[in-house]
């Protein structure tokens, strides 16, 4: 019986086996190789282009490269763009160009032109990334998961602009982009869409600090504000459609809204003339200057040569992003920017978990749009990062007291403080802790905290203590004398302010009452509530107590205190906003939703508003400080382009932000140390800050042949403000 047989199925030979089995990374192994090759070829070819000529270094040098675009015609414009395009094309971070496009070319044009090259570039990766094959780039991306999920990215523009807000690197999303299904339209119209934000607000901001009528606009400030809000709105709308249920909107809504309004403020603030000579900013720019440009990361000085009077962690933060992205008021300020932020988000949260979001949403917004955070939003200040430390530690206090659950946490946070301010934010930190007896007399039955504490205790010891007797070790007991006889004891005893422990007991009150207003109204009335009707359920029963002692201790500490500023209490605060968010969504009731939401949209333009006169059309303590500040400025400005060296000028007793502008840090020499220069025969360029110092300069050099070279202002001296004065000493033969 015959079988059928159909038609042979030839086997497979050997050089055809191995070529399927070569292709398990592509179906094209050699064609794909060859493309790989090619890619990296012209990279390498790139990278050797960049190293081994001036073109490289060129566009390392941040400023030469703007000395460079800075000529104003259009070829300036020409090579703008495509240097953009070929950097970002091989993963350099877009916002660098935004701010030098800002710098460089104004408003509107920097935008367009850092928009063109950015996208070009990230065009030119995705473009690469395509041609040179998807699969074997798509096995990197299977051992890595989160880079990888950009490969199940569905082709259309909505999914570019998400992936363009991802924390991720835009040299990977571009790579990622280039191996998904989506189009060169979708990624075109979604990269530029999805850059606009984030690089509108930088580019804003890198105008304001070169152009003098840039920021004077109320309208282009409005403007701004208005394009954030509606991305972050459109942005969270197409969020909340995509992921459903998953998210309540409400809470997404008041997300955005808060962001929005420090945001505003923020850029509100930086609108404003500079304020760099008042509030004591000063002397942290000095001690930054000093880390950043002198390279003393363990222990600062100011250029009077005197030590710093604080820990080092803000000036670390702040000097780490001065080296990355130069010395200039923005990223002077953004520590205090997102310490604001980050409070105003966190309050959000846990008053949502614990209060119910309406409560959260308002607990949030008493933060943001507290008018002494307003101003400490845009301060080259240890307060605002201060009071994110104590607020940290607190609620790792309140979690491991109420969930047992581990305390390093809690130490973690309170080392931080430490370093940031000194020892008072580990007190101010574990002061709603005495809740704990408060709840005990109401339950007997409440639970003592439990958990070890030995892994945090040694974590704070070996960090606090350790970077104390690093800097004992360095600058010896000058350290020891200003950090904890000088401010920490003196500010409490009033030593050397003629005042007394206890002096003005209620000062501290009348502060947290008068400088947080409106929302302080309703922190106190929380606070009365808590004593008349405290919660019945457990949890927010505790919670409030842990609030209201963490107000009440800090006010005893500050009352008793010999020493009061408004400032200090900014770590009280987040308790108080608490508190006050719950009070304002109890009125939600009676009101309703939309006359609730109607007044606190009035109080919130009010409050931006009362911001805007204080910074820009200022009262007259700060107009004093705004004008000094300003004319240091101008005058740096003036000494530049009269093409003095600022690298060749000895520097008596000027203020600390002229060397800023300059990017110099020289600290003061006296009069002494001039003698002593110039009988060694050395002549010296002096720039002095006072009519009175240039006077006395003639009678202290009288064994020198002075001549001026330069002042400012080049008309008469006025009064009471700045004056700058530049004369060259010779030694006499």
């Amino acid at each position: 019986m015959s079988v059928p047989t159909g038609p042979a199925i030839p086997s497979p030979s050997p050089s055809t086996a191995d070529t399927a089995m070569a292709g398990g990374v592509s179906g094209r192994p050699f064609r794909q190789r060859i493309r790989i090759a090619v890619v990296i070829a012209v990279v390498a070819g790139a990278a050797m282009l960049l190293r081994l000529t001036r073109l490289g270094e060129l566009l390392m040098d941040f400023h030469r490269l703007r000395t460079l675009l800075d000529a104003g015609n259009v070829w300036a414009e020409l090579i703008f763009v495509p240097i953009v395009a070929l950097l970002v094309a091989v993963g350099t971070p877009r916002l660098i160009f935004y701010g030098l496009a800002g710098l460089t070319f104004g408003f509107w044009k920097g935008l367009l032109l850092a928009q063109i090259g950015t996208t070009t570039g990230a065009y030119a990766t995705y473009l690469c990334a395509r041609w040179a094959g998807r699969d074997w780039v798509r096995h990197w991306f299977d051992r890595h998961p989160s880079a990888g999920r950009l490969l199940t990215i569905p082709p259309s523009v909505w999914s570019v602009v998400m992936a363009r807000q991802l924390p991720i690197g835009g040299l990977v999303i571009n790579v990622g982009l280039g191996l998904s299904p989506v189009t060169s339209a979708h990624f075109l119209v979604g990269s530029f869409l999805g850059f606009l934000p984030v690089g509108l607000v930088v580019i804003l901001i890198a105008s304001g600090l070169v152009e003098d009528h840039a920021w004077e606009s109320a309208v282009e400030l409005l403007a701004a504000a208005v394009v954030v809000l509606l991305s972050g709105l459109w942005l969270g709308r197409k969020t909340v459609r995509r992921i459903g249920r998953r998210v309540a909107p409400g809470a997404l809504l008041w997300t955005v809204g808060i962001v929005a309004a420090v945001l505003a403020l923020y850029l509100l603030r930086l609108s404003g003339p500079p304020d760099l000579e008042g509030y004591a900013q000063n002397r942290n720019v000095g001690y930054i200057m000093d880390a950043a440009w002198q390279g003393n990361w363990l222990v600062q000085h100011d250029i009077q040569n005197r030590v710093t009077s604080k820990p080092p962690l803000h000036t670390w933060i702040t000097a780490a992003l001065a080296r990355a992205w130069g010395m200039n008021r923005l990223t002077l300020t953004l520590p205090s920017f997102v310490s604001v932020l980050a409070l105003s988000l966190l309050v959000l949260a846990t008053g949502w978990r614990l209060f119910g979001l309406t409560a959260g949403g308002f607990a949030g917004l008493a933060v943001a749009m507290a008018p002494i955070f307003s101003k400490h939003m845009a301060l080259v200040r240890t307060d605002a990062l201060f009071a994110l430390a104590v607020t940290l530690a607190a609620l790792a206090a309140w979690r491991a007291w109420n969930q047992a659950g581990p305390w390093t946490p809690f130490w973690l946070a309170a080392a931080a403080a430490t370093l940031i301010k000194g020892p008072l934010g580990l007190m101010l930190g574990a002061g709603g802790l005495l809740a704990f007896f408060w709840e005990r007399h109401t339950e007997p039955s409440t639970a003592r905290p439990r958990g070890s504490h030995r892994v945090g205790v040694a974590v704070y010891l070996g960090a606090c203590l350790g970077w104390l007797l690093l800097a004992v070790y360095t600058c010896g007991y000058e350290v020891i004398d200003k950090m904890l006889v000088q401010e920490l004891f003196g500010q409490a005893t009033g030593v050397h302010k003629h005042t007394s422990p206890g002096q003005n007991l209620l000062k501290p009150a009348a502060y947290l009452f008068s400088r947080f207003l409106p929302f302080s109204i309703f922190a106190f009335l929380g606070l009365w509530r808590i004593l008349r009707r405290p919660a019945e359920p457990t949890v927010p029963r505790r919670f409030e107590r842990f609030l209201a002692c963490w107000i009440v201790v800090g006010l005893v500490v500050f009352s008793l205190a010999a020493h009061h500023r408004a400032d200090l209490l900014l770590p009280l605060w987040p308790a108080g906003a608490l508190l006050a968010g719950r009070e304002i969504a109890r009125l939600k009731k009676p009101l309703g939703g939309r006359l609730l939401g109607g007044c606190t949209a009035v109080a919130c333009v009010i409050l931006v508003g009362l911001a805007y006169w204080t910074y820009h059309h200022m009262p007259t303590r700060r107009a004093s400080i705004v004008g000094y500040s300003e004319q240091v400025r101008q005058a740096a400005q003036a000494l530049r382009d009269a093409g003095v060296d600022p690298t060749a000028l000895t520097h008596m007793r000027t203020p600390v932000t002229l060397q800023l502008y300059l990017q110099t840090y020289k600290p003061w020499v006296d009069a002494d140390e001039l003698r002593d220069r110039l009988a060694r025969g050395e002549p010296l360029m002096i720039v002095t800050g006072t009519p009175e110092d240039h006077e006395r300069l003639y009678d202290v050099l009288t064994d020198a042949h002075i001549e001026e070279l330069y002042h400012w202002p080049q008309e008469d001296r006025h009064e009471g403000g700045f004056y700058l004065a530049v004369v060259e000493a010779v030694p006499e033969a």
